[in-house]
Protein backbone atom coordinates (compact mmCIF):
# COMPACT_ATOMS: atom_id res chain seq x y z
CA UNK A 1 0.00 0.00 0.00
CA UNK A 2 3.09 2.79 0.80
CA UNK A 3 4.05 1.88 -2.50
CA UNK A 4 0.84 2.24 -4.39
CA UNK A 5 0.60 5.74 -2.95
CA UNK A 6 4.08 7.13 -3.36
CA UNK A 7 3.96 5.99 -7.12
CA UNK A 8 0.34 8.18 -7.15
CA UNK A 9 2.26 11.09 -5.55
CA UNK A 10 4.99 10.84 -7.50
CA UNK A 11 2.49 11.42 -10.72
CA UNK A 12 0.81 13.84 -9.49
CA UNK A 13 3.67 15.69 -9.03
CA UNK A 14 4.07 18.75 -11.58
CA UNK A 15 6.79 17.91 -14.32
CA UNK A 16 8.62 21.06 -13.49
CA UNK A 17 8.97 21.18 -9.62
CA UNK A 18 9.04 25.04 -8.68
CA UNK A 19 9.59 27.44 -6.35
CA UNK A 20 6.67 30.69 -6.49
CA UNK A 21 7.57 33.71 -5.61
CA UNK A 22 4.68 36.41 -5.13
CA UNK A 23 5.37 39.41 -8.20
CA UNK A 24 3.12 42.11 -8.67
CA UNK A 25 2.68 41.42 -11.91
CA UNK A 26 1.68 37.32 -11.47
CA UNK A 27 3.71 35.05 -10.07
CA UNK A 28 7.08 33.81 -11.94
CA UNK A 29 8.26 30.54 -11.73
CA UNK A 30 12.21 28.97 -10.31
CA UNK A 31 14.48 27.11 -11.73
CA UNK A 32 12.30 23.83 -13.02
CA UNK A 33 13.49 20.78 -11.96
CA UNK A 34 13.48 16.93 -11.95
CA UNK A 35 11.07 15.74 -9.17
CA UNK A 36 12.64 13.71 -6.92
CA UNK A 37 11.12 11.10 -4.48
CA UNK A 38 12.08 11.49 -0.90
CA UNK A 39 11.78 8.72 1.71
CA UNK A 40 8.30 9.73 3.32
CA UNK A 41 7.41 8.12 -0.22
CA UNK A 42 7.96 4.90 0.74
CA UNK A 43 10.97 2.55 -0.46
CA UNK A 44 11.64 4.21 -3.92
CA UNK A 45 15.16 3.38 -5.39
CA UNK A 46 17.43 6.34 -4.53
CA UNK A 47 18.36 6.96 -8.13
CA UNK A 48 15.27 6.73 -9.93
CA UNK A 49 16.38 6.32 -13.91
CA UNK A 50 16.13 10.34 -15.45
CA UNK A 51 16.39 11.06 -19.00
CA UNK A 52 17.19 14.78 -18.64
CA UNK A 53 16.44 16.25 -22.05
CA UNK A 54 15.74 21.47 -17.96
CA UNK A 55 17.28 24.24 -18.19
CA UNK A 56 19.64 25.66 -15.68
CA UNK A 57 20.72 22.57 -14.30
CA UNK A 58 24.02 22.15 -15.76
CA UNK A 59 25.30 19.13 -17.36
CA UNK A 60 27.60 16.72 -15.69
CA UNK A 61 31.02 18.07 -14.25
CA UNK A 62 30.01 21.51 -15.20
CA UNK A 63 32.62 24.17 -14.46
CA UNK A 64 31.85 27.84 -14.23
CA UNK A 65 35.70 28.73 -14.52
CA UNK A 66 35.79 27.44 -17.87
CA UNK A 67 33.18 29.81 -18.86
CA UNK A 68 34.73 32.84 -20.22
CA UNK A 69 37.06 30.82 -22.46
CA UNK A 70 34.65 28.41 -23.62
CA UNK A 71 32.75 31.83 -24.88
CA UNK A 72 35.55 32.60 -26.70
CA UNK A 73 36.02 29.45 -28.09
CA UNK A 74 32.38 28.98 -29.53
CA UNK A 75 32.26 32.99 -30.55
CA UNK A 76 35.80 31.95 -32.60
CA UNK A 77 34.15 29.03 -34.31
CA UNK A 78 36.87 26.46 -31.82
CA UNK A 79 33.62 24.91 -30.44
CA UNK A 80 30.19 23.34 -31.56
CA UNK A 81 27.38 25.60 -31.47
CA UNK A 82 25.34 22.17 -30.77
CA UNK A 83 26.30 22.54 -27.04
CA UNK A 84 25.24 25.59 -26.54
CA UNK A 85 22.25 26.37 -24.19
CA UNK A 86 21.20 29.60 -22.63
CA UNK A 87 18.33 29.87 -20.27
CA UNK A 88 16.18 32.74 -19.32
CA UNK A 89 13.39 33.32 -17.18
CA UNK A 90 12.43 36.92 -15.60
CA UNK A 91 9.11 39.01 -14.61
CA UNK A 92 8.46 39.40 -18.14
CA UNK A 93 10.99 37.05 -20.39
CA UNK A 94 10.84 33.34 -20.76
CA UNK A 95 13.37 31.57 -23.46
CA UNK A 96 15.77 29.06 -23.95
CA UNK A 97 17.81 28.05 -26.64
CA UNK A 98 18.84 24.90 -27.63
CA UNK A 99 22.17 25.36 -29.98
CA UNK A 100 21.37 26.95 -33.43
CA UNK A 101 18.50 24.27 -34.72
CA UNK A 102 15.64 24.87 -31.69
CA UNK A 103 14.44 27.02 -29.19
CA UNK A 104 11.79 27.94 -27.10
CA UNK A 105 9.88 32.23 -26.70
CA UNK A 106 7.55 31.63 -24.26
CA UNK A 107 4.59 29.09 -26.04
CA UNK A 108 6.42 29.75 -29.47
CA UNK A 109 9.14 27.22 -30.90
CA UNK A 110 11.86 28.99 -32.89
CA UNK A 111 15.13 28.30 -35.30
CA UNK A 112 17.52 30.10 -34.15
CA UNK A 113 20.35 29.55 -36.68
CA UNK A 114 24.22 30.51 -36.31
CA UNK A 115 23.99 34.17 -37.00
CA UNK A 116 21.48 34.78 -34.21
CA UNK A 117 23.04 32.11 -31.57
CA UNK A 118 26.18 34.30 -32.32
CA UNK A 119 24.73 37.65 -31.49
CA UNK A 120 23.81 36.05 -28.45
CA UNK A 121 26.97 34.72 -26.88
CA UNK A 122 28.48 38.07 -27.87
CA UNK A 123 26.13 40.11 -26.18
CA UNK A 124 26.11 37.47 -23.10
CA UNK A 125 29.85 37.98 -23.37
CA UNK A 126 29.79 41.81 -23.71
CA UNK A 127 27.72 42.31 -21.00
CA UNK A 128 30.56 40.59 -18.44
CA UNK A 129 27.84 37.76 -17.91
CA UNK A 130 31.45 35.48 -17.09
CA UNK A 131 32.52 37.56 -14.07
CA UNK A 132 28.85 38.17 -12.46
CA UNK A 133 28.18 37.17 -9.06
CA UNK A 134 25.71 33.62 -8.94
CA UNK A 135 23.06 35.18 -6.68
CA UNK A 136 22.72 39.49 -6.54
CA UNK A 137 20.14 40.99 -4.20
CA UNK A 138 17.77 39.49 -1.70
CA UNK A 139 19.40 41.70 1.47
CA UNK A 140 16.97 41.88 3.81
CA UNK A 141 16.38 45.58 5.10
CA UNK A 142 18.30 46.40 7.54
CA UNK A 143 15.63 49.24 9.09
CA UNK A 144 13.07 46.48 9.74
CA UNK A 145 13.40 44.79 13.56
CA UNK A 146 11.47 43.31 15.64
CA UNK A 147 8.85 41.30 14.92
CA UNK A 148 7.66 42.93 11.61
CA UNK A 149 5.78 41.13 8.45
CA UNK A 150 8.25 41.32 6.18
CA UNK A 151 7.31 40.30 2.47
CA UNK A 152 8.54 37.40 0.85
CA UNK A 153 12.23 38.14 -1.50
CA UNK A 154 11.01 38.01 -4.59
CA UNK A 155 13.02 36.06 -7.58
CA UNK A 156 13.47 38.40 -10.72
CA UNK A 157 14.94 37.12 -13.17
CA UNK A 158 17.43 34.15 -13.67
CA UNK A 159 19.94 33.38 -16.68
CA UNK A 160 22.14 30.68 -17.61
CA UNK A 161 24.52 29.59 -20.37
CA UNK A 162 25.77 26.33 -21.02
CA UNK A 163 28.48 25.56 -23.51
CA UNK A 164 29.83 22.06 -23.14
CA UNK A 165 30.89 21.13 -19.97
CA UNK A 166 31.40 25.12 -18.93
CA UNK A 167 27.86 26.25 -17.20
CA UNK A 168 27.08 29.75 -15.13
CA UNK A 169 23.66 30.70 -14.06
CA UNK A 170 23.30 34.30 -12.13
CA UNK A 171 19.92 34.36 -10.31
CA UNK A 172 19.11 38.10 -9.56
CA UNK A 173 16.75 38.64 -6.25
CA UNK A 174 14.48 41.51 -5.73
CA UNK A 175 15.75 44.03 -2.80
CA UNK A 176 19.48 44.90 -2.21
CA UNK A 177 21.86 44.82 -5.19
CA UNK A 178 20.49 44.98 -8.80
CA UNK A 179 22.49 44.38 -12.04
CA UNK A 180 21.54 46.95 -14.90
CA UNK A 181 24.10 45.28 -16.73
CA UNK A 182 21.86 41.68 -17.00
CA UNK A 183 18.74 43.64 -17.03
CA UNK A 184 20.31 45.64 -20.19
CA UNK A 185 21.93 42.14 -21.92
CA UNK A 186 18.50 40.35 -21.15
CA UNK A 187 16.06 43.14 -22.69
CA UNK A 188 18.65 42.83 -25.62
CA UNK A 189 18.09 39.46 -26.38
CA UNK A 190 14.46 39.75 -26.15
CA UNK A 191 14.82 42.30 -29.19
CA UNK A 192 17.14 39.86 -31.06
CA UNK A 193 14.64 36.90 -31.15
CA UNK A 194 11.98 38.82 -30.99
CA UNK A 195 11.42 38.42 -34.97
CA UNK A 196 11.98 34.94 -35.16
CA UNK A 197 9.48 34.52 -32.68
CA UNK A 198 6.89 36.66 -34.47
CA UNK A 199 7.10 33.58 -37.07
CA UNK A 200 7.98 30.85 -34.87
CA UNK A 201 5.68 27.96 -34.45
CA UNK A 202 2.97 28.74 -31.92
CA UNK A 203 2.46 26.01 -29.63
CA UNK A 204 -0.31 27.13 -27.09
CA UNK A 205 -3.12 26.79 -29.76
CA UNK A 206 -2.08 22.98 -30.65
CA UNK A 207 -3.61 19.58 -29.56
CA UNK A 208 -0.96 17.12 -27.34
CA UNK A 209 -1.69 14.82 -30.28
CA UNK A 210 -0.84 17.45 -32.70
CA UNK A 211 2.15 17.81 -30.95
CA UNK A 212 3.24 14.46 -30.80
CA UNK A 213 2.96 13.86 -34.49
CA UNK A 214 5.16 16.95 -34.71
CA UNK A 215 7.86 15.82 -32.96
CA UNK A 216 7.73 12.30 -34.29
CA UNK A 217 7.88 13.81 -37.27
CA UNK A 218 11.26 16.02 -36.17
CA UNK A 219 9.19 19.41 -36.52
CA UNK A 220 9.25 19.70 -32.43
CA UNK A 221 12.89 19.77 -31.15
CA UNK A 222 13.03 16.58 -28.43
CA UNK A 223 13.25 19.13 -25.40
CA UNK A 224 9.48 19.81 -25.22
CA UNK A 225 8.66 16.58 -24.44
CA UNK A 226 8.12 15.98 -20.72
CA UNK A 227 7.17 12.39 -19.33
CA UNK A 228 7.23 10.84 -15.94
CA UNK A 229 6.24 7.12 -16.02
CA UNK A 230 5.57 4.97 -13.09
CA UNK A 231 5.86 0.98 -12.96
CA UNK A 232 5.33 -1.23 -9.81
CA UNK A 233 5.29 -4.92 -10.39
CA UNK A 234 2.74 -6.44 -8.08
CA UNK A 235 5.28 -9.46 -7.04
CA UNK A 236 7.67 -6.46 -6.05
CA UNK A 237 6.04 -3.98 -4.47
CA UNK A 238 9.12 -2.00 -3.04
CA UNK A 239 10.99 -1.40 -5.96
CA UNK A 240 9.01 0.68 -8.69
CA UNK A 241 11.03 1.50 -11.35
CA UNK A 242 10.95 5.15 -12.39
CA UNK A 243 12.05 7.00 -15.53
CA UNK A 244 11.57 11.01 -16.03
CA UNK A 245 12.32 12.61 -19.37
CA UNK A 246 12.15 16.38 -18.81
CA UNK A 247 13.24 19.10 -21.30
CA UNK A 248 16.42 20.23 -22.11
CA UNK A 249 20.12 18.94 -21.54
CA UNK A 250 19.77 16.14 -24.34
CA UNK A 251 23.20 15.77 -23.50
CA UNK A 252 22.64 14.28 -20.18
CA UNK A 253 19.75 11.81 -21.70
CA UNK A 254 22.79 10.52 -24.08
CA UNK A 255 25.18 10.20 -20.79
CA UNK A 256 22.59 8.08 -19.13
CA UNK A 257 21.89 5.56 -21.68
CA UNK A 258 25.34 6.24 -23.46
CA UNK A 259 23.87 6.72 -26.90
CA UNK A 260 24.82 9.55 -29.25
CA UNK A 261 22.40 12.43 -29.83
CA UNK A 262 21.35 11.01 -33.29
CA UNK A 263 20.20 7.83 -31.17
CA UNK A 264 18.82 9.87 -28.47
CA UNK A 265 16.52 11.85 -30.68
CA UNK A 266 15.54 8.57 -32.77
CA UNK A 267 14.61 7.08 -29.48
CA UNK A 268 12.29 9.95 -28.83
CA UNK A 269 10.81 9.96 -32.29
CA UNK A 270 9.82 6.83 -31.84
CA UNK A 271 8.26 6.93 -28.66
CA UNK A 272 6.52 10.47 -29.88
CA UNK A 273 5.04 8.28 -32.89
CA UNK A 274 3.82 5.48 -30.61
CA UNK A 275 2.31 7.94 -28.37
CA UNK A 276 0.83 10.28 -31.40
CA UNK A 277 -1.10 7.18 -33.01
CA UNK A 278 -3.04 6.75 -30.14
CA UNK A 279 -6.29 8.89 -29.22
CA UNK A 280 -5.15 10.54 -26.03
CA UNK A 281 -8.20 12.64 -25.68
CA UNK A 282 -10.36 9.32 -24.93
CA UNK A 283 -8.39 8.15 -22.33
CA UNK A 284 -10.10 7.76 -19.04
CA UNK A 285 -7.72 8.62 -15.70
CA UNK A 286 -7.73 4.69 -14.59
CA UNK A 287 -7.48 1.65 -16.66
CA UNK A 288 -6.36 -1.51 -16.45
CA UNK A 289 -3.07 -3.19 -16.28
CA UNK A 290 -2.78 -7.08 -15.28
CA UNK A 291 0.61 -7.14 -13.29
CA UNK A 292 1.72 -3.65 -11.97
CA UNK A 293 0.75 -0.02 -11.00
CA UNK A 294 1.36 2.11 -13.59
CA UNK A 295 1.35 6.27 -13.54
CA UNK A 296 1.65 8.34 -17.08
CA UNK A 297 1.61 12.13 -16.83
CA UNK A 298 2.73 13.51 -20.27
CA UNK A 299 3.35 17.30 -21.26
CA UNK A 300 4.72 18.71 -24.45
CA UNK A 301 6.36 22.68 -24.16
CA UNK A 302 3.55 25.37 -24.53
CA UNK A 303 0.64 23.23 -25.42
CA UNK A 304 -1.62 23.62 -22.64
CA UNK A 305 -3.60 19.74 -22.82
CA UNK A 306 -1.39 17.14 -21.21
CA UNK A 307 -2.23 13.49 -20.30
CA UNK A 308 -2.35 11.46 -16.78
CA UNK A 309 -3.20 8.62 -16.46
CA UNK A 310 -2.66 5.12 -14.39
CA UNK A 311 -2.99 1.48 -14.32
CA UNK A 312 -4.20 -1.54 -12.05
CA UNK A 313 -5.93 -4.15 -11.76
CA UNK A 314 -9.20 -3.44 -9.15
CA UNK A 315 -12.79 -3.63 -10.70
CA UNK A 316 -13.57 -0.24 -11.10
CA UNK A 317 -9.84 -0.39 -13.94
CA UNK A 318 -11.30 -3.48 -15.26
CA UNK A 319 -14.82 -1.81 -16.00
CA UNK A 320 -13.33 1.20 -17.30
CA UNK A 321 -11.10 -1.15 -19.58
CA UNK A 322 -14.33 -2.62 -20.84
CA UNK A 323 -16.03 0.39 -21.58
CA UNK A 324 -13.22 2.14 -23.08
CA UNK A 325 -11.72 -0.91 -25.09
CA UNK A 326 -9.95 1.58 -28.03
CA UNK A 327 -8.37 3.08 -25.16
CA UNK A 328 -7.45 0.56 -22.87
CA UNK A 329 -5.69 -1.00 -26.42
CA UNK A 330 -3.84 2.49 -26.79
CA UNK A 331 -2.24 2.44 -23.01
CA UNK A 332 -1.27 -1.19 -23.48
CA UNK A 333 0.50 -0.04 -26.70
CA UNK A 334 1.94 2.97 -24.71
CA UNK A 335 3.13 1.46 -21.61
CA UNK A 336 5.02 -1.37 -23.59
CA UNK A 337 6.92 1.40 -25.41
CA UNK A 338 7.58 3.15 -22.14
CA UNK A 339 8.81 0.11 -20.64
CA UNK A 340 10.76 -0.56 -23.43
CA UNK A 341 12.31 2.76 -23.49
CA UNK A 342 12.85 2.05 -19.69
CA UNK A 343 14.89 -1.01 -20.28
CA UNK A 344 17.22 0.50 -22.88
CA UNK A 345 18.15 3.83 -20.71
CA UNK A 346 18.93 1.80 -17.31
CA UNK A 347 20.95 -0.94 -19.41
CA UNK A 348 23.90 1.58 -19.01
CA UNK A 349 24.50 3.68 -15.98
CA UNK A 350 25.98 7.29 -16.11
CA UNK A 351 29.71 7.47 -16.55
CA UNK A 352 30.02 11.16 -15.63
CA UNK A 353 30.79 13.05 -19.20
CA UNK A 354 29.31 14.95 -21.15
CA UNK A 355 27.48 12.82 -24.15
CA UNK A 356 28.50 13.37 -27.78
CA UNK A 357 26.45 15.57 -30.11
CA UNK A 358 26.43 14.48 -34.03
Amino acid sequence: MVNRIAVLLLLSLPLVSSTVFAQAGGPIVGPPVVPQPGPALGQLPPQPVQVRLTAPEPPLGADAAKLPQALDDAIAGKLSLDDVEVYCRSEDSDFVLYGPRFGFVKSTQIKPGKDVLLAVLKRVQKAGFAAMPESLGGNPNPNLRGPVARPPVQLLRQFTVTIGSASKSVTQMGEGEQSAELLDMIGDLEKELAPLAAKGLKLDSLSLKDGLALLAKGELAPEALAISFACTSKKDLDHPQIMVIQAAHVRLFISRAKLSRADAEAMIKRLAKVLADTDLVAFPRQLYWPDALIGVDLRLQGIASNLNVSGDTGPYNQGQAKAHPEAQKAFDQMVAELRRVYSECSTSQPDGSPGKSD
